[in-house]
Formats: structure tokens, C-alpha cells, sequence
């Protein structure tokens, strides 16, 4: 993961900066700030969507990381609650597909079945960024997964160190 800091991270911090930066700007005391707050205020934070907006970029939510070429999200997002699972450098592996067929895979990482039809399978690094996802679990599904893992796990993807956890429904 060190070899993609400087090309996943920079952009996002450079973002983290512009919107830190406006925040700033708006926290000046001459008047036409304080005008500009008070719109705001006013005409944009009222806007459900607006203020939903401001939250998720405010959390970080909307961030996405350069992760895999012509990946769809939710590749390159950061995904919540995995954490726990992935605190000892182990990768997540959440297998949605209806039969569990993709716990066949061996690397280093937990390994949780959580059955959602029409929701993608997904490889979660430790640090919580999807790295790859998938609704089938045909060859190709599997091919695209052992590149992910090959790329992101490296030689000890092939450990035997699996965990097996649930969810709740």
C-alpha cells in the first residue's frame, strides 16, 4: 500500500486543503463574508440535498481513491464499519453472492458471506478502501479478484490465515 501513497493520497489531501481553505475563508469577520454566510445560511443549507452534500464532504464520504483502472464505484471509496476486521493487515472479503462461492479463495483476509442479491461482492484493504467488486461470481469474477489480490496482498496472498465472521441482517 506504501507504493500507492503518494499517487492515491495527494489528490485527496489537495481536495481535503481547497475545502479546509474555504472554510477558512468563510470564517472572516469583514461584512461581505458575513453577508455570504448569511446566504448561505439562508438559500443553500436549507436545501436538503445541499446540506447533505456539505456533510458527506465534511466526513469524507464522497472521497475515492485511484485505486484500479475502469473500476466502477464503490471501488475507490472508503466503506465504514469493516475496520474491526481488518485491524491486524488483513484484507475483508465480502462475498455476496447467494452460495458463498467466492470463499474458495485462499489469501490472507476475513472472510464474511452476507448474501444481497443485486449487491456487489467486495475486497476491502485494511485501511477500509474497496479495491475491487463484483456482482457475478463467474470466471472472469474470480480471475479479476485474484489480481486484485495478487496486486494489493502480494506473495502472502496465499497464507492460510482466514477468519470467518457474519453480519447481522
Amino acid at each position: 500500500m506504501l507504493d500507492t501513497y503518494q499517487s492515491e493520497r495527494h489528490p485527496i489531501a489537495a481536495g481535503v486543503l481547497d475545502w479546509t481553505r474555504a472554510q477558512v475563508a468563510l470564517m472572516r469577520g469583514d461584512e461581505q463574508t458575513g453577508q455570504l454566510r448569511a446566504v448561505m445560511a439562508d438559500q443553500l443549507l436549507t436545501v436538503p440535498g445541499v446540506m447533505n452534500r456539505l456533510v458527506a464532504l465534511t466526513a469524507g464520504i464522497l472521497q475515492r481513491y485511484d485505486v484500479a483502472e475502469d473500476a466502477d464505484v464503490p471501488v475507490g471509496t472508503i466503506v465504514g464499519g469493516l475496520f474491526d476486521h481488518g485491524h491486524d493487515g488483513g484484507f475483508v472479503l465480502v462475498d455476496r453472492t447467494a452460495e458463498g462461492s467466492l470463499s474458495t479463495v485462499k489469501p490472507r483476509f476475513v472472510y464474511a458471506h452476507e448474501p444481497r442479491t443485486g449487491e456487489p461482492s467486495i475486497l476491502v484493504r485494511p485501511d477500509g478502501v474497496i479495491i475491487w467488486a463484483a456482482i457475478s461470481d463467474d470466471e472472469d469474477t474470480r480471475a479479476r479478484l485474484d489480481r486484485a489480490l495478487a496486486r494489493w496482498a502480494g506473495s502472502g496472498a496465499d497464507a492460510e490465515r482466514r477468519t470467518a465472521v457474519s453480519f447481522p441482517a
